[in-house]
């Protein structure tokens, strides 16, 4: 999912981008063609208010989303400017743009961070340094370094808590639609929890469940479910 944001990614190299200056993101066009994202534990209860929320399983488990449209390519909540919609929260996987860790061997878990060629704030002129002439990292560098460690070790952690969700048998894969203008438009396989199921589990399960903060994620998901229809 988080592909699309980036055109032109690659690793910052301490050597060749001591002159390379990043300006702060002004708009969010980098995001208009996202029509889901993944969500962190941290940043869930606030993502149920704005956005219906849905599984999604992959080679590397399963993940929580967020739908910000109906169908792909589309984010309704960024319009042509790059402006997000107002008093509506920003996922932080939009907000480390032009920035992402990146595995540095498919075989280990090293993680650099790399960032998108593309992005428009890039330059030698104005906005923040990352390195300093000898290689270290500026202060500047140090918080997008510790935003983006955050980020992934939440993210990582939710997955680990959504998996307890797919061994308890509570989620269900279903084609979620929604009708806008007589035209119709299909979330296909997409996963939810079933509630009958939820309500069936026994004492012991619940409460393991409650103790690893699956029981929050599971009521974020199911409250969010009301916004689906609000894409229209």
């Amino acid at each position: 999912m988080v592909d699309k944001m980036f055109k032109k990614a690659r690793l910052l190299n301490k050597e060749t981008d001591k002159e390379l200056k990043i300006s702060p993101l002004t708009n969010y066009k980098h995001s208009r063609n996202m029509h889901s994202i993944p969500v962190a534990m941290n940043e869930i209860g606030e993502i149920s208010k704005h956005y219906p929320i849905f599984f999604l399983r992959d080679a590397n488990g399963v993940i929580p989303f967020a739908v910000l449209g109906l169908k792909e390519g589309e984010n309704k909540f960024v319009n042509n400017s790059g402006e997000w919609r107002k008093n509506r929260y920003i996922p932080a996987l939009v907000r480390a743009y032009p920035f992402i860790l990146s595995k540095t061997n498919t075989e280990n878990e090293n993680l650099s961070v790399a960032i998108d060629d593309e992005y428009e704030g890039i330059n030698k002129k104005d906005g923040e340094r990352i390195f300093k002439d000898d290689g270290e990292t500026t202060e500047f560098g140090k918080k997008i370094i510790n935003y983006l460690q955050d980020l992934y070790v939440m993210l990582e952690n939710t997955k680990k808590v959504a998996k307890l969700l797919d061994e308890a048998g509570l989620l269900q894969q279903i084609d979620a639609t929604i009708e806008q203008n007589g035209q119709k438009y299909v979330l296909q396989g997409v996963l939810q929890v079933d509630a009958e199921k939820l309500n069936k589990l026994d004492d012991e399960m619940l409460l393991k469940l409650t103790k690893t903060g699956v029981l929050n994620i599971i009521y974020a998901h199911l409250t969010s479910k009301t916004n689906f229809q609000n894409l229209s």
